[in-house]
């Protein structure tokens, strides 16, 4: 398998202007939901470099460092960063990585205090606070006007 993968990054990398490719991770129009703004040839050394932390997490599976990404002139930061540097490797499953981050959200609320709960003068604490502001300006206006 790793010989095809192999064969494949060869081909891309001869095949692909590095000149003209564009990738980016920004955001849509209404800054909802983040998007991939590229070129095919972007798309295409993206997954290429993909490809190659693939073949490093194969050649090296025990290892546990973050795979980082070296900087291209065509991997462009339209957010002002970057918004992915590498690849946190895992051979773990989906649902050993979906059950792992369960039990620790689960540790994280049992942890956590439990919050507080407002003080009997919560509810109406700020709206006595501007209405004394606004007493205290009728009474200043008061004072001017029968002076």
């Amino acid at each position: 398998m790793s010989s095809q993968i192999e064969t494949c990054i060869r081909f891309l990398k001869e095949t692909i202007d590095d000149k003209s490719a564009y990738f980016s991770f920004t955001t849509d129009n209404t800054g909802e939901h983040g998007v991939i703004k590229a070129n095919k040839e972007g798309l295409r050394l993206y997954a290429m470099e993909l490809l190659k932390k693939s073949l490093e997490m194969e050649n090296d599976p025990a290892s546990r460092q973050v795979l980082f990404f070296e900087e291209f002139d065509w991997l462009v930061d339209d957010a002002g960063y970057n918004l992915i540097w590498g690849v946190d490797p895992t051979d773990a499953s989906r649902v050993q990585i979906v059950a792992e981050e369960e039990i620790i959200l689960q540790q994280q609320v049992i942890e956590e205090p439990a919050p507080r709960k407002p003080g009997p003068l919560h509810g109406w604490l700020p709206s006595l606070i501007i209405l004394s502001g606004g007493v205290v300006i009728v009474t200043i206006a008061a004072f001017k006007w029968f002076h």
